[in-house]
This record gives C-alpha cells, structure tokens and sequence, in this order.
C-alpha cells in the first residue's frame, strides 16, 4: 500500500510540475508582442485565411511568428509545449491527412514527395543502407506507397534503380499521377562529380518501371558551376502536367582578397511534359525571352507566371503551358520608390507580396488583381501589448512567406 501511495504522490508532483511549467511558458509568451495585420484598404475578408510567416530576432533570441489579421502565434523551437502541438506540415490538408490517416502518414515528412488528389495519395521515397551520402553501393531502391481515399485500399511496393551503385545521393523532387503512371523526377549525386536528374514512369499495375529519361548532366569544375530552379508553387501536392525549371550556368573568380565574383555563362528555361515524355519549346520573342531571364518564376496549374521587378514597378506575364504562348498583355504594379516586393505568391489570379521599405518600419501586405493591375487589399503590420518602441520592433521582424489556412 505504502509503494502505490509513493507512485501517487509522484504522479501527483510530475501533474502540479508540468502545470507550473506551461503556466510559465503561457506568461512569457503573454509578455511578447503582438503583432498584426490591420486594413488598411478594402476588405478585411480579403486577408481573413492569409497568414504571414515571420522571424522576430529580440534580446539574441529568433522566434519564429505567425501572423493574421486577428494576431500572431509564436513557435520557440525550445519549447516542449510548442514541440508537441507543432504541425509537421506548411499545407493545412496535409496536416489533416496525417490526423485521419494516422497509418499510412507515419514516417512520411517532406512535402515533396506527395501527389493528391480527390482520390488518392501517393508517395515516393528513396532509402538505402547508408545515410552519410559518401559511401558507395547504397543500394538505392524507390519505395511507392498509395491509399485510396475512398476504398481505403493500400497499395506499397519498391522499385530497382538502375545503377543505383553509381550515386553518393539521389533525393525527390517532384511526384505526379499520369493516366495509370507515376511520374518521379528525381536529383541524384554520381560518386564521381557528375549531377543528373532523371524523370521515372513507373506502372502503378505491373509495380514495375517503364521508363527512365535524362533530363540533366553537370560535371562539377573548378571555376564553372550549375544552378538550378523551379517555379514557386502554393501546392507542390496538386496534380500538373508540366515540370519547370531554370538552368543558369555560372563561372567563378577568386579574387585576391578572396572574395568569389560569380558571371553568368548561360541561362535557360527548360518545360518538360509530363504527359508526353517530351520537352516542349519555349515559345517567347527576344525581348520576352530576356525578361524571362531575370524574372521570378511562379506556377499555378498550367500557367506559368514571369514576375519582374525595376525600381518603379513589378511586372507580370503570364505564360500559358498548354497553350505555349503569352496570355494577354503584361500587368504592370507601379510601387513608391525605395520599396521592394518579396515572397511573391498568385492565388486565383491575384498576386500576394510583402512590401518592404528601406526605413524597416513599415512593413505592408497587397494583394494585386493581376488582371487590372489594381490592389484589391492592402494591409499594415502592427503591433500592440508592449511598452517598447513599436518601430524598433518592427525592424527586427522579418517577414518571408505567405500561406493560406
């Protein structure tokens, strides 16, 4: 008896421990400032499931911030209360899968690898025996996992990767379902120096791979190097027909005082469909070709969206996949001198940015129509509860990405 009066005495202490300690953390938190998005032009309910993410670096310590028009949530990466109730996932319905289909969710991180759908969720993985990416003979195999969304089916299997032995490292970077294919397009590091990527077709029926393309090769040099990107997307889960990106080749200097200047060899944007298996041509004049070189890639569904910035305005074009060429005429957002537009996103056709000043004290949110060019909302930062100087706070928030709940 005495031994079970012990074990609730201790249950008792750890229950008064524990609620001490979030008390704690709910008071610290209650003391920080709160920041917000307040309207300034149109309406409210324009911004009502944006949020924007941020950083606040204060007396050494970076948190990161979420903030809305009803005020802001703070994640402390110390903190076991915030560890456990933390999402694994930036997209809300990914979140919402891994609630209700805990089985099949579990072990599953990045994003990357996901395509759903109405009807399906489909994975692709690939695992091997070493995990410090420099010993050779990983033995590299895809790993597919599916469920049924209605029926609840599950469908699991792996895949050989040809000469798999030949790679330190090969990682995902895009999943698609096509017709009764999965269509993965991977990066994968050779042992010897060398950088592809590979677009894999593989039957979900016959759980075997039909076919492998090529699609780029860069041996590393000493002063030459290869850079790659994709088109920004609010989705990366969603269904597209299109694999984007742009391959910029630079060369490198080494100056005397051993500072590296970097020169622009070539530039190219390269648009493969996935239907087909086949590279499409990139359908631009001259002078369309070269804006496409400087600006911002965005892709939504079957548009491609060319975001170019000046000291005066932004400009906007919209590249149609399906149908290879420019849509309409360019969209021009005129913006006060000695602003800057930044973690651009378009949503339904409208373009969300974050307005930066060079002062670092005000920091606002538009969203354009990019049909008329016109804001359809404008939005301040702002920030109560605290008896510091607000546009000292303000300068140490940064502000990097949009999403919607």
């Amino acid at each position: 008896m005495k031994r079970y009066r012990n074990l609730a005495v201790i249950a008792a202490v750890t229950t008064i421990s524990l609620g001490v300690f979030y008390t704690k953390v709910a008071t610290s938190e209650s003391n920080l400032p709160v920041f917000y998005i307040s309207t300034e032009q149109g309406e409210t309910s324009a911004a009502n499931n944006l949020e924007v993410q941020g950083n606040l670096y204060e007396n050494n310590i970076n948190r990161s911030v979420t903030i809305t028009t009803k005020g802001n949530e703070y994640k402390n990466d110390n903190s076991i209360f915030d560890e456990i109730n933390r999402k694994t996932f930036g997209l809300e319905k990914l979140n919402t899968l891994q609630n209700e289909e805990k089985n099949f969710m579990r072990g599953k991180n990045n994003e990357t690898n996901f395509y759903l759908d109405k009807d399906y969720v489909w994975y692709a993985d690939v695992r091997g025996k070493n995990l410090n990416f420099q010993a050779r003979n990983n033995d590299y195999k895809l790993y597919i996992d599916g469920l049924d969304l209605q029926s609840k089916d599950r469908f699991k299997f792996q895949v050989d990767i040809p000469n798999e032995e030949e790679y330190s490292y090969i990682g995902i970077e895009d999943v698609q379902l096509v017709g009764k294919e999965l269509v993965v397009t991977t990066f994968q590091n050779k042992n010897y120096g060398e950088n592809e990527r590979y677009i894999y077709r593989i039957s979900i029926n016959k759980k075997q791979m039909n076919d492998r393309k090529q699609i780029t090769i860069d041996k590393e040099e000493s002063t030459i190097h290869t850079e790659y990107t994709n088109p920004s997307e609010i989705d990366l889960t969603k269904s597209k027909k299109y694999y984007v990106y742009k391959q910029v080749k630079m060369k490198d200097t080494h100056e005397e005082n051993g500072e590296v200047l970097s020169e622009e060899l070539h530039s190219a944007m390269h648009i493969w469909n996935l239907e087909t298996g086949k590279e499409d041509k990139l359908n631009l004049t001259k002078e369309q070709l070269q804006i496409s070189k400087q600006s911002e890639l965005f892709q939504s569904d079957n548009m491609l969206y060319l975001i170019n910035h000046n000291d005066q305005n932004v400009t906007v074009l919209k590249y149609s996949l399906e149908r290879k060429k420019i849509e309409g005429e360019p969209t021009v957002i005129s913006k006060e001198s000695g602003v800057s537009f930044s973690g651009n996103k378009i949503i339904d056709g409208k373009l969300y940015t974050i307005a930066n000043r060079e002062n670092g004290e005000n920091r606002s949110i538009y969203i354009f129509d990019l049909v008329t060019g016109k804001t359809i909302y404008e939005g301040a930062i702002k920030v109560k509860n605290t008896q510091e100087n607000k546009k000292q706070l303000l300068k140490k928030l940064e502000l990097y990405e949009f999403n919607l709940r």
